[in-house]
């Protein structure tokens, strides 16, 4: 039995899109798919229109239930996949939902799951970008002299090697150097450099930044 009647409900449409937390400390496109959905219904009465709100939070199959219930047309859209026509009439343009889509839970972005791996995981190889900036005046001997010291401090570190340091012609202040280092997560391979680094490039003087990525 249909929450509305027949007729009203053939000329609803149902919505339910997956919520997304945004990572704002993550790279780019790498905000959490979180399977979880709070969907609403569009009933049309010609020329009035109401909007009805639907559970908040739930899963998928919850959702659908909601959906197909309210409307005859229901589109749910699925993060990483696309929009789907899920329900008892076609939506037009949308593929109609494979039965395992119903299937989800909380995740990344596809190539973005190494941003969950915990300390206690195996240890994989990272490229690890550092940027050094001096706050003061910085000389091209002196900024020679202090990629030399950070390189021979940041090569000591067990784990790292692959170590290159380079300049930028527009940043007379700054260098970057780029490693590669064994850890679990990007926070322990970006955490290894930026030790040895600040034993070199004190930050009373030195401005340091640091990325990691898995190879």
């Amino acid at each position: 039995m249909n929450a509305i009647d027949d007729a009203m409900w053939r000329r609803s449409w149902a919505f339910a899109y997956e919520e997304i937390e945004e990572d704002v400390d993550g790279p780019l496109q790498a905000a959490v798919f979180t399977a979880r959905f709070s969907p609403y219904c569009l009933h049309n009465f010609g020329a009035v229109h109401e909007h009805i709100d639907g559970p908040v939070g739930v899963s998928l199959d919850v959702a659908l239930d909601w959906c197909r219930a309210h409307a005859a047309r229901v589109e749910v859209y699925i993060g990483d996949r696309g929009s789907f026509s899920a329900g008892h009439l076609k939506v037009p343009r949308r593929p109609p939902l494979p039965a395992e889509g119903n299937v989800l839970k909380r995740r990344r972005p596809r190539g973005f799951e190494w941003l969950d791996r915990e300390p206690s995981d195996s240890l994989i190889a990272w490229t690890v970008r550092l940027r050094a900036h001096s706050m003061t005046g910085l000389d091209p001997d002196e900024r020679r002299a202090a990629g030399r010291a950070a390189v021979a401090t940041i090569a000591a570190v067990a784990g790292v090697g692959a170590i290159s340091w380079s300049t930028d012609p527009q940043m007379p202040q700054a260098f970057r150097i780029r490693a590669r280092c064994l850890a679990a997560t990007s926070g322990q391979a970006e955490e290894a450099l930026l030790t040895a680094a600040q034993a070199t490039l004190p930050l009373a003087r030195w401005r340091l930044s640091v990325r990691a990525e898995p190879e």
